[in-house]
């Protein structure tokens, strides 16, 4: 979930650091208009009325009609002058009772939650509103909008509200309801013993569902198998006089009212139960970048590299796809999460889940159109037209047994034991061949190659030596800065990678840009984009014409080699990494490439092969003698390499 707005509420001298979240999600059918022949969209055209030509955004200009024909024009200057700036602080303003709000007045609810955790003075407001019985009114800008709003304690959190200026309230006396009848004994009795029958002492809202979006999907899943629809008329309901109607209402209820809905968990025919479950959480584990000479040790096996989303699945009584950032995708991939309920133990797996393209080779493009959806429709529908896949490669636990110390090779065995493919769920073929699977992912284009010692345990979280990646292509993951719109709406986008704590700008990337993720890309734009020129890097001198963006999404790179003024040479655009958090976008990863460059050069002078396993002596004699290594126009600090070989040794 991502923050729309960050600041600090301002109570008296007090600040406190916050973020706000949606806390209400979009649920609505969002048909698009189509040519019933072409079935294409329709776009619509910003015709003038007086030439009757088309007219670019830059020749618009906003008029207040003011009688007939007769225009007041104000300029898109003009107007933006007149927006509140976008200040950091939520001003409370004064504190009220609970109670005194009308309904009325409630806009849109957001969680107001700690920007870091334990926040003292969160939890000190927090609670004293609730002890008080009182709600916090402030003042706050988002998007260039000023709000009045409510903050009120919501379970462990806060709760804010935007509020609605009473001068945009309608007054309901100019709305004409006629003289108010005279409502008689019997009328109001049989009234009260209705309301009566249905006066609950608890309130359960989640028996109460949208009937309508679950018909809606139904029907498209049923017209998308083919199946013939049958769409009945609604029953006509009978005129009765206002007594009949409520004594008949009051007869219809006599029967015991239905307890709120629960679903029972249902298990596929002939399985057994899942029992126990392992306490502790997994991170995924991670590959250092590898060589091309661990093709041919001895003691590895060797994986097709995925191209797609890493992911933790803990298979219990409920599913849940845990990403990277540990975020919970499994509303995202329905297909997945019901044939890993269908598992039989339960477990905790590690896998990627992957879209296939025609020649059954991972496609990240195809993905990218299962990602970042909410909306029950279109995941339903793409779950449907663009099947995602679980590729399984290893077991971290097994009912209350942590497998996580047992070695790899005893580990594929009980995932063996425990998993079956299934249409959505696939377990990832290993080899003890390196070279053969090398040149295989290289003749069908895919990645490349992961080499796992048989005997590693699972380091949950950490990157290991034990595991090495292997590229077929140079690809690098970059922090987005910024965008530019010379040619088109987004021409280009600014990259950045951290040196440390700050960000560096490493130029642009203008190819490699679909339609879909351009549709994409401009819509978090929209949320990301900074209201002041200050650039979020440290050497902003370099691009021209670029606006900045709040660090925040992560885009996947390929290119050539890195240029001695520190640029990328030749970069195209893969995709968004919404599984990659921004602070793995470092030089980490090019200076981890020029030792392994380093290591292969040691192995060519050698007259054996020098083993992965073995080279640090090497290069730390030969990096004493030449503190930095000069390779392709970068430079390697020494201290680095220091640390990562020191880091080695200590295991």
């Amino acid at each position: 979930m991502k923050a729309v707005w960050s600041g600090s509420i301002s109570w008296g001298l007090v600040n406190i650091p916050i973020k706000l979240y949606s806390a209400v999600e979009s649920r609505r059918a969002d048909f698009r208009l189509l040519c019933k022949e072409h079935k294409a969209p329709i776009r619509y055209k910003r015709v003038c009325e007086a030439g009757g030509e088309e007219v670019g955004w830059g020749d618009i200009v906003n008029g207040l009609e003011l009688e007939k024909g007769n225009y007041f024009i104000l300029t898109r200057d003009e107007v933006d002058k007149l927006k509140p700036e976008g200040k950091e602080n939520l001003e409370i303003l004064e504190f009220v009772d609970k109670t005194e709000l009308e309904p009325i007045y409630y806009d849109k609810s957001y969680f107001a939650v700690p920007k870091d955790k334990s926040e003292k003075a969160y939890f000190l407001f927090k609670e004293l509103l609730d002890e008080m019985g009182i709600t916090a009114i402030g003042k706050f800008v988002m998007r260039n909008k000023e709000y009045i709003c409510a903050l009120q304690p919501f379970e462990e959190g806060m709760l804010l509200c935007t509020l609605h200026y009473h001068q945009y309230i309608r007054d309901i006396g100019e709305i004409g309801m006629g003289e108010r009848p005279e409502i008689g004994v019997d009328e109001k009795e049989l009234g009260k013993l209705l309301i009566e029958k249905h006066l609950k002492k608890e309130f359960h809202l989640e028996k109460f569902r949208d009937t309508f979006m679950e018909r809606l999907k139904d029907l498209i899943r049923r017209k998308m198998e083919g199946k013939e629809i049958e769409i009945g008329e609604l029953p006509k309901r009978e005129e009765k006089s206002l007594v009949d109607a409520l004594k008949a209402s009051v007869e219809g209820i006599e029967k015991p009212a239905p307890t709120p809905v629960t679903t029972p968990i249902v298990y596929p025919e002939g399985s057994v139960k899942k029992v126990g479950r392992i306490s502790r959480e997994y991170l995924p584990m991670l590959c250092e970048k590898g060589i091309e000479g661990v093709l041919d040790e001895k003691g590895y096996i060797f994986e097709p590299k995925m191209d797609g989303t890493r992911c933790i699945a803990e298979v219990y009584e409920e599913v849940r796809l845990i990403n990277r950032r540990g975020r919970d995708i499994s509303k995202r991939y329905p297909e997945i999460v019901k044939e890993l309920g269908r598992v039989t133990h339960n477990c905790v797996l590690d896998g990627e889940i992957v879209c296939f393209n025609e020649e059954g080779v991972p496609d990240f493009n195809l993905l990218q159109k299962r990602e970042q959806i909410d909306s029950d429709l279109l995941i339903e529908g793409r779950a449907k037209g663009i099947p995602a896949t679980y590729v399984v490669f290893d077991i971290l636990a097994r009912g209350e047994e942590d497998l996580a110390e047992k070695p790899l090779g005893e580990r594929k065995k009980i995932l063996d034991e425990t998993v079956q493919d299934a249409g959505h769920i696939m377990k990832i073929a290993y080899k003890a061949d390196g070279r053969k699977l090398w040149d295989e992912m290289r003749k069908k284009g895919m990645e490349g190659v992961i080499a796992k010692r048989v005997d590693s345990v699972y380091y949950s979280g950490r990157r290991k030596w034990d595991w090495l990646k292997l590229k077929n292509l140079k690809t690098i993951d970059v922090v987005l800065v910024g965008y530019t719109t010379e040619k088109r709406e987004i021409s280009a986008l600014g990259m950045a990678l951290y040196q440390d704590a700050d960000l560096v700008y490493i130029g642009s990337v203008g190819t490699g840009f679909t339609e879909n993720l351009i549709k994409m890309l401009k819509r978090e734009i929209r949320e990301l984009k900074l209201k002041t020129d200050k650039a979020p890097v440290v050497n902003p001198e370099k691009p021209k014409g670029m606006k900045w963006l709040e660090p925040h999404l992560v885009g996947e790179i390929q290119y050539l080699e890195m240029t001695g003024g520190g640029e990328l040479r030749a970069p195209s655009f893969k995709g968004l990494r919404w599984d990659k958090p921004i602070e793995e976008c470092s030089f980490d990863q090019l200076w981890k490439g020029r030792i392994e460059e380093c290591i292969e050069i040691f192995n060519h002078e050698e007259a054996q092969p020098v083993s992965v396993y073995e080279h640090e002596r090497l290069c730390e004699d030969y990096l004493i003698e030449q503190p930095t290594l000069l390779k392709g126009g970068s430079a390697i600090p020494y201290a680095w390499v220091k640390a990562k070989l020191e880091a080695y040794r200590m295991g």
